[in-house]
């Protein structure tokens, strides 16, 4: 097993031959709180995943 860390919230573990990534920006459109303390109360993602 294998974890390498691609972001500050990007993972990715390699488990024999299978890899899993991990981001919490993969969730749906809105779906997160905005960040504390940011300049804008925008829920994050801002954007929803079109790749399906």
């Amino acid at each position: 097993m294998s974890i390498q860390l691609l972001r500050h919230a990007t993972l990715v573990i390699q488990l024999g031959p299978n890899k899993l990534l991990i981001d919490p920006m993969l969730s749906a459109k809105g779906a997160l709180k905005p960040v504390k303390n940011a300049r804008t109360s925008d829920r994050i993602p801002m954007v929803d995943d079109t790749s399906k």
